[in-house]
């Protein structure tokens, strides 16, 4: 048994990848077929039909109701289909929190990742993170920018009524400009129990006094996702505050297709073959005036 267990959320079957750490989850599976070796949200104690709104967080609440209670790796994460925490630790240069990878270099790349070597980098610490996203505007402003006003307020409302003692980490937090984002990481067993229930009981209460049904957009319609993404690094400042947790960042990947690799690469090759056509031109016009 590994010490770590990340589950990657699906919401296509295909393709899939998995490894003694990585476990695939299907999110709105109640939809959707399920293919072998994954497991479907819409088992066990679920909300699985909630998807359309919520996003991963059915895919949350499956894992804190059905596999958290009796789990026994030291480490539980989350990462997507796209997007996955480098715990190979390469040391990249990027500032970006998640660098590009192609499909078949990142399966390379993640099928050699063992469990003890992912163990060894994390251990020691509470929440293993991507590099923070860095923003021109303060973090209110950015979400009002692709979200509707309403819902994040009677969020941050229903925070300062349900945990009072968050709301100054929430006052600073979208004053600033800088957070983490992509609910992508990895905690200690006890503190992802935590938070689990600390988001899935603010969700569901805002979801009784908010109405999604007249949203027609990707961007309005997963709302509640989208606010607790933010809200994670309320939960996070306040845990590394009040109760003195160790974070450590690590590079990210964000998994791309050929296609635009190969796109990158025969513009090159033109760039390449147009400026041998220059360079041939020239030395065959200085030729002529030579010999003329």
């Amino acid at each position: 048994m590994s010490d770590i267990k990340i589950f990657v959320f699906y919401h296509t079957s295909k393709p899939i990848f998995s490894s003694e750490i990585f476990q695939p989850l299907l999110t709105g599976a109640f939809a959707k077929k399920v293919d072998k070796g994954m497991i479907g949200d819409h088992t066990g104690d679920n909300i699985s039909e909630l998807n359309r709104n919520y996003g991963e967080l059915t895919g949350h609440y499956w894992v804190w109701k059905n596999y958290l209670p009796s789990c026994k790796e030291k480490y539980i994460g989350f990462c997507h289909y796209r997007r996955f925490l480098d715990l190979k630790h390469r040391r990249s240069l990027s500032r970006r929190p998640l660098c590009k990878i192609t499909y078949p270099e990142f399966t390379k790349y993640f099928q050699a990742l063992k469990a003890e070597k992912a163990y060894k980098l994390i251990k020691g610490y509470d929440v293993i993170l991507p590099k923070k996203s860095v923003f021109k505007m303060n973090t209110r402003e950015q979400y009002l920018a692709f979200h509707p006003a309403e819902d994040l307020d009677k969020a941050l409302k229903l925070l300062e009524k349900m945990y009072p003692a968050y709301k100054k980490y929430a006052d600073a937090f979208f004053k600033g400009n800088k957070g983490y984002y992509c609910l992508i990481f990895i905690m200690k067993k006890e503190l992802m129990n935590d938070f689990l229930a600390w988001s899935q009981n603010l969700v569901k209460e805002l979801s009784r006094i908010s109405d999604y049904t007249n949203y027609n957009n990707y961007e309005n319609i997963r709302t509640p996702a989208y606010i607790i993404e933010r809200f994670f690094n309320i939960w996070l400042q306040y845990q590394i505050a009040e109760k003195g947790i160790s974070v450590k960042e690590v590079d990210g990947f964000f998994l791309t297709d050929n296609v635009k690799k190969k796109k990158r690469l025969v513009r090159l090759i033109e760039k390449i073959r147009r400026f041998f056509n220059k360079k041939r031109k020239t030395n065959k016009a200085a030729s002529l005036t030579l010999t003329s």
